[in-house]
C-alpha cells in the first residue's frame, strides 16, 4: 500500500462478527508523527450504522509503524488501534472523533480485515 496516493477504507470484522473501521483522508505509511486531516472518520455497523467525524479538538488522525496502526487519539486513548500483525485491536472513545468504542469489547481479535483504495 505504500505506493498508493489515495484515501483508504478499512473494514474490520472481529471474531464476534462486529463490523467497523475507518476511512482515512490519505494513504497509510510509516510515520513518527500523526498525519492526515479532518476528512478521516471512524464508523461501526452494530447495532446500527454510526459515523464519527472529526471533532476539531486535535489533529491525531493517523500514525503507524511496524508495531501498530493508530487512528484517532487523545488522553492516552485510541479510536482504533491495530497491532503490527493485524491480529488484535482495541477501540476506545477518543477526542479526535468523539466516538464511542467501535466494538462491544474494548479489546478484540480480528477475523477479517480489508483495505480499499480509491484510485
Amino acid at each position: 500500500m505504500q505506493r498508493l496516493e489515495s484515501p483508504i477504507l478499512i473494514v474490520i470484522e472481529d471474531t464476534d462478527h462486529n463490523v467497523f473501521g475507518a476511512l482515512t483522508s490519505c494513504s497509510l505509511h510509516v510515520s513518527d508523527h500523526f498525519y492526515g486531516n479532518g476528512e478521516s472518520l471512524l464508523y461501526k455497523f452494530n447495532p446500527s450504522f454510526k459515523v464519527f467525524h472529526w471533532t476539531g479538538e486535535n489533529l491525531y488522525f493517523i500514525k503507524g509503524n511496524v508495531e501498530s496502526l493508530l487512528i484517532g487519539a487523545g488522553n492516552g486513548r485510541f479510536g482504533l488501534w491495530l497491532d503490527g500483525d493485524l491480529n488484535q485491536g482495541r477501540s476506545q472513545s477518543c477526542s479526535t472523533y468523539g466516538n464511542e468504542p467501535l466494538a462491544p469489547q474494548e479489546d478484540f481479535v480480528i477475523k477479517t480485515l480489508e483495505c480499499w483504495a480509491f484510485v
